[in-house]
């Protein structure tokens, strides 16, 4: 059995790809599975990833109907056979040495998670491959809710991010990705990062992401950002439920000033889309929890109330 298992969502990357699959075989750390998930490509990725399955018997490939990107990483993590997981998204690529530094670190710690820092980039640089690391400075060590904390703070993409780590593969026995989402890792970590022990975070930059034009996370269509909103909520419920009142309260007080911004831009932009149905709904459910709230005003939960009822009237009396 594969010490780790490398899952690589794919669909019509054909430009990048080659790029993404070079990084990972390059890994100083040999023993992996390299799972390419097709995800119903129309170009030539599947093509490629074909090709690199002649080549290297560490690769296997899902040829599936095209479902999303937590569609792709689900059906990788059904088939997965390492002890440790890692995600790779098929635009970006790794410094060859990630693997090696993610999975030492997690064994040395005992931990259930280890990660590392990111770059941006614009494109491909091989200069930022060949450079050796040494780790100079002591690595972080966290606790679960430690690791929780830090999705509050400056810099929380970093632990937001799934493809900057290495997870223990029993973290995701009663978790899997929200499908036909944006903003998918936003629904997963809080879950993931409440369940570790211990996490451990390596100071390195060894995870290249690529802008590019045209991606998902690229276009600025407004309406993105009612899956955010909905990411916020269910994180909102999560914190109330276990019972950390300071990051419910933290994350309430956020969400509250988003939703009812973003929500007066995106009815009139996209009036009638089904997403902001689902977000009036959500906010319905939600209501249930900030009417309890005495550090809340019976002017603020009356004004709640009536956007529950009709939104409408709501930001007319606001105005």
């Amino acid at each position: 059995m594969p010490k780790i298992s490398i899952i690589v969502p794919i669909y019509n990357v054909e430009k990048y790809l080659t790029n993404c699959i070079d990084s990972i075989l390059n890994q100083t750390f040999k023993d992996f599975e390299l799972i390419l998930v097709n995800d119903g490509s129309t170009d030539n990725s599947f093509e490629i990833c074909k090709h690199y399955k002649d080549i290297d018997d560490r690769i296997c490939i899902i040829d599936k109907k095209n479902g999303g990107l937590s569609s792709a990483r689900n059906a990788g993590l059904d088939i997965a056979k390492g002890e440790y997981i890692g995600f790779v998204d098929s635009d970006d690529y790794i410094h060859p040495q990630m693997y090696e530094l993610l999975y030492n670190q997690i064994i040395k710690n005992k931990a259930d998670i280890s990660m590392c820092e990111f770059k941006k980039v614009s494109e491909f640089n091989k200069k930022e491959l060949s450079d050796k690391v040494i780790l100079n400075q002591e690595v972080e060590i966290l606790n679960n809710k430690e690791a929780v904390f830090k999705l509050g703070e400056n810099g929380s993409v970093t632990y937001v991010i799934a493809c900057n780590k290495l997870y223990k593969k029993s973290l995701f026995n009663n978790i899997k990705f929200k499908e036909g989402i944006i903003h998918e890792d936003e629904y997963i970590i809080h879950r993931l990062l409440y369940q570790v022990k211990t996490l451990v975070y390596i100071k390195e930059k060894l995870y290249f992401y690529l802008q590019r034009e045209g991606s998902i996370m690229d276009k600025k269509s407004n309406i993105n950002s009612a899956d955010y909103l909905l990411a916020c909520s269910d994180r909102v419920r999560f914190f109330y439920e276990k019972d950390l009142i300071q990051l419910k309260d933290k994350w309430e007080k956020f969400y509250l000033w988003k939703f009812f911004n973003d929500y007066s831009e995106l009815h009139k932009e996209y009036n009638g889309n089904k997403k902001l149905k689902i977000l009036r709904k959500d906010f319905a459910q939600l209501l249930k929890i900030l009417l309890k709230e005495k550090k809340y005003s019976l002017k603020e939960k009356v004004s709640w109330i009536v956007f529950a009822i009709n939104p409408n009237i709501y930001y007319k009396i606001v105005k």
